[in-house]
């Protein structure tokens, strides 16, 4: 009897999953689509303050790729006409945008409204667009400007059911990245006081742009070299100053969303130095030489210190976006760089020192002659009382 139950509860097992195996698998639902799905943009640019920025950026969207799949079906249904998501425009007018500015880099966040708004779909099921950035919205001066678009890839899917009349209606959406990994399409918190349709922060539906513009693209803080955008020079005064005598510099430009992961070129007198913004570097000067900060954009947060300078009295004169500005002490300088020259200029000075009074060292002979002095004194003194 066992025997013959435990055959039959095999047998009906296998049959089981022999009929779950020919169930075509369905569309991968959501658990909860979410009903508004916005894309938000990230723009970084230069502090504002320190460049002349253009009027507005306009950037857009496009779908370029969809499909529809019934409910229940694996594969996707050409037949059905796929509705358009028309082209998305997010537009950035820096004079009205507020954004947040750390370290000369203001990042500005903005979102769209609800892609899945006005669209009618015509049959239940899932649609599937591919959204990515289209590049070329805003034409760059190449010698001074740059704007980096963003080469994200969404897949959006659209989740379509049918009310009780049979219509079909939007339950909603979700967005998965380039690795298929869901990401929030939510709007965002809007912003007090910003521009139009600012907000607070990026939903993970997010496209990030960089404008940089060149340091000292309009007026070079060194004429020769159009692509230098810093100039720390040097210069030794005094009667005891030697023309061979080096001094060591460390340079360090702050990690910002401006310049992360970008390198740039410290030009000096013994060679080319790399800079990693976030990373201190090292380099030398002797009188009458200089190093240059070579294609930074404006926007950039710097510092210099001159931390070997021997015998000399150092100090420098400091000059930001065409504008002088105070240094922090005698030995370091920094700021912001502006479109405008930028350039520090290091003086050492070594004088010689003419004594003043009496030497320390010398004092034991100092006393030996005065006490002679004093005793010959006295002694011509009592010669002449003994004589009267």
């Amino acid at each position: 009897m066992n025997k013959t139950l435990g055959k039959i509860l095999t047998f009906s097992a296998v049959v089981g999953f022999g009929v779950l195996a020919t169930i075509p698998a369905f569309a991968a639902d959501p658990a909860t689509p979410e009903p508004s799905v916005v894309l938000t943009k990230t723009f970084v640019t230069p502090d504002k303050t320190v460049v002349t920025m253009p009027s507005v950026f306009n950037f857009e969207f496009e779908v370029v790729e969809d499909s529809f799949t019934p409910h229940g079906a694996t594969t996707p249904d050409s037949s059905v006409t796929v509705p358009d998501i028309t082209d998305k425009v997010v537009s950035f007018t820096p004079a009205a945008d507020k954004g947040t500015t750390v370290d000369g880099a203001t990042t500005t966040y903005k979102q769209t409204g609800n892609l899945l708004e006005g669209i009618t779909f015509p049959e239940a099921g899932v649609y599937k667009y591919t959204i990515t950035e289209k590049t070329g919205t805003y034409v760059v001066d190449p010698a001074t400007e740059e704007l980096v678009y963003s080469t994200a890839t969404y897949t959006l899917y659209v989740y379509v059911s049918r009310d009780t009349d049979g219509n079909p209606i939007v339950d909603g959406g979700t967005v998965e990245d380039e690795n298929d990994k869901k990401v929030d399409p939510t709007p965002s918190t809007p912003s007090t006081g910003g521009g139009s349709n600012e907000v607070e922060a990026a939903n993970g539906f997010n496209f990030t742009n960089i404008y940089r513009k060149q340091a000292g693209s309009i007026t070079p803080p060194d004429p020769s070299n159009p692509d230098a955008g810093l100039v720390v020079s040097k210069t030794i005064t005094g009667d005891l100053s030697n023309t061979s005598d080096e001094f060591t510099y460390s340079f360090l430009l702050e990690d910002t969303p401006l310049v992360s992961g970008e390198t740039y070129t410290l030009s000096t007198p013994t060679g080319n130095i790399t800079v990693t913004p976030g990373t201190t570097a090292t380099f030398k000067l002797k009188g009458g030489e200089q190093a240059l900060l070579l294609n930074a954009p404006a926007g950039a947060s710097f510092h210099v210190e001159e931390t070997d300078f021997g015998y000399y009295t150092p100090s420098n004169v400091l000059e930001l976006n065409s504008v002088a500005a105070a240094s922090e002490s005698n030995v370091k300088a920094g700021g912001i760089l502006g479109e405008n020259s930028n350039k520090t200029d290091y003086t050492n000075n070594w004088e010689t020192t003419t004594p003043t009074g009496i030497i320390l060292n010398n004092l034991p002979y100092v006393l030996l002659i005065v006490v002679a002095v004093t005793g010959f004194g006295a002694y011509i003194v009592s010669k002449r009382h003994h004589k009267s």
